[in-house]
């Protein structure tokens, strides 16, 4: 397990309209932990493990209106009708914006944690 910091870094504007340059960056992690978090052990029983699935995005401080990240990669356990995405958590970070496409596809997205975070250069 990582014990540092991801950084997803949005692209920076190079001209002189919102979308001459840059785009989202993006960290996508698929973890596998142990299913008791307060379990310390090194046992690698896989039926005593869960999956944890992160999106983190950051918009580089661009107007989110023209640079949104477009989440379609549809689940494995999937089938051609129906595309279901399950994120533990979303971080979308200096204006980052989610996106699902028009595809004419059915798709549903379940997102149980999203954490909104905007830094500002002094």
């Amino acid at each position: 397990m990582l014990q540092g910091k991801y950084d997803a870094r949005g692209g920076y504007l190079q001209g002189t309209c919102d979308t001459c340059n840059g785009a989202p960056g993006s960290v996508y992690l698929h973890e596998i932990v142990p299913a008791d978090s307060t379990d310390t052990s090194d046992d690698t029983d896989e039926s005593a493990t869960k999956t944890i699935e992160i999106l983190i995005l950051d918009g580089g401080g661009r107007p989110w209106t023209n640079n949104y990240y477009v989440l379609d990669e549809g689940d494995e356990n999937t089938t051609i009708s129906l595309h279901f995405t399950d994120l533990q958590e979303v971080q979308l970070n200096n204006g980052a914006a989610l996106q699902l496409p028009d595809d004419g596809l059915e798709r549903q997205l379940k997102i149980t944690r999203c954490l909104i975070f905007y830094s500002i250069s002094c």
